[in-house]
């Protein structure tokens, strides 16, 4: 009875490294976070039987647009004025998860820009001395980690446009939906050597712009400094985005009916790649390699982005061990 009981029952697992696990073989669905991560599980010998694109469930309440006070006097605490234009970024201290892109995108920016501002949270200590070194260190403000909800709804809130790099990219990138549910903007760069979901996330056009060279990057980031306009289109459209398709009880109710043997269950995820992959300005060549999944290799050649390796971060971390770090504001109250 026990075993017949057993057999009804549906084993699921929630795949974040996109590549088989051990226990496949007892699966009868491996959930994949975007359809970036599916294409790489089924290049590395995944079963297309049982994959299926199930992002992470988002909790939409948690996180929305802070009041226009709030948004002052976290702006005040930076030293940012109403006039400035604030590029941010909001990670955990992981070096791979980081870009040295990021400040020399923002530099570039400062020379066409006086009034931008680079707003650093959660940055490691190899970016914020990359920071400090920038000859526009006085625009850069850096600060430590925030976990509160509330906190960083005031953060996003607090900054023009979010700007993503990632050098191993995104097997989803919770940061992007949490700034787009407080109607901040992405402009994020395409990582097609590794994952990739960034794209999916914010979708080219809806929540923001997805680049695909740094040239594209400073291009987007740019627009979006100039055009308050379509700061707030942009912004609006991406919250309203990621509260109709992540949100936790529709991610639930795709899972169920996935569980069910229902065709919606997975269909509702499953969509083509998104973002200026799709456009003319990706080079020919980027688009046959990905197709041909043999851009963890090549694309960043094609690209014209070289991204600093993992063992190269870590040299450069423990290079930095004994600097000390530059400026870091309080959190906000």
């Amino acid at each position: 009875m026990i075993i017949e009981k057993l057999s009804a029952i549906s084993i699921v697992e929630t795949n974040v490294f996109s590549e088989p696990s051990p226990w496949e073989g007892r699966l009868d669905y491996s959930f994949q976070l975007s359809e970036w991560c599916k294409r790489l599980y089924l290049a590395r010998g995944g079963d297309a039987e049982k994959a299926r694109v199930v992002p992470y469930p988002i909790s939409v309440n948690c996180f929305k647009r802070a009041s226009l006070e709030h948004r002052q006097d976290f702006r005040d605490l930076c030293s940012f004025v109403k006039s400035d234009i604030v590029f941010g970024r909001v990670g955990q201290p992981s070096d791979p998860k980081w870009s040295p892109l990021v400040v020399e995108t923002f530099n570039r920016l400062c020379n066409e820009l006086p009034n931008a501002r680079l707003l650093l949270v959660g940055a490691p200590p190899s970016i914020v001395e990359i920071a400090a070194q920038s000859p526009y260190c006085k625009q850069i403000c850096c600060s430590q980690v925030v976990h509160d909800a509330h906190e960083l709804s005031i953060v996003y809130t607090g900054i023009d446009v979010f700007l993503h790099v990632s050098e191993i990219g995104e097997s989803f990138g919770m940061v992007l939906a949490e700034s787009l549910l407080c109607n901040t903007p992405v402009v994020t760069l395409a990582t097609p050597w590794a994952d990739n979901s960034q794209g999916e996330v914010v979708r080219h056009g809806i929540g923001g712009l997805v680049a695909t060279t740094p040239e594209a990057l400073f291009e987007c980031s740019k627009n979006l400094a100039l055009d308050s306009q379509l700061r707030v289109r942009l912004g609006e459209a991406g919250a309203m985005h990621i509260s109709d398709r992540y949100c936790s009880l529709e991610v639930a109710k795709a899972v169920i009916a996935t569980c069910e043997g229902l065709a919606e269950g997975f269909c509702r995820y499953s969509h083509g790649l998104v973002g200026d992959m799709q456009k003319e300005s990706c080079n020919l060549l980027t688009k046959l390699l990905i197709s041909s999944f043999s851009f963890r290799k090549y694309t960043r050649f094609t690209t014209g982005y070289t991204p600093v390796l993992p063992a190269a971060l870590h040299k450069i971390k423990k290079a930095l061990d004994a600097v000390s770090i530059f400026p870091v504001s309080s959190r906000p109250e």
